[in-house]
């Protein structure tokens, strides 16, 4: 029996003034910002979800809130990196951490720890 809840990665607005606006976008962020703090925290991490996806074929999985929101965040700073790299060309300064996976900053930290250069 499927879950309850359905997503799709796929279906989701496009040309939207958040693409274009500065202001959109930073509404558009402070938005979801609020909707996370007030979901999150409520949320059951293994609520189960049925997964629509294009691969470009049709694809229907089984998977997890906790799952999803993992994957979320992983691939928001999967963008952040590339915000990292337009930066750096524009001179602008970044946190250290910025647009690295948690994966990466352990094994950079591992480097240094071990008298290697930080990042």
């Amino acid at each position: 029996m499927p879950a309850p809840h359905v997503l799709s990665y796929d279906k989701r607005a496009r040309n939207t003034p958040m693409e274009t606006n500065r202001q959109a976008a930073l509404d558009a962020l402070n938005e979801a910002i609020a909707q996370l703090q007030e979901v999150v925290p409520l949320a059951r991490m293994q609520e189960p979800i049925t997964l629509h996806a294009v691969t470009p074929f049709p694809q229907v999985l089984e998977t997890t809130f906790g799952r999803e929101l993992w994957f979320a965040g992983l691939h928001a700073i999967h963008h952040w990196s590339m915000v990292r790299v337009i930066a750096g060309e524009l001179g602008i300064k970044l946190e250290d951490s910025f647009g690295f996976a948690p994966s990466t900053l352990v094994h950079m930290e591992s480097k240094a720890s071990l008298g290697k250069t930080k990042m």
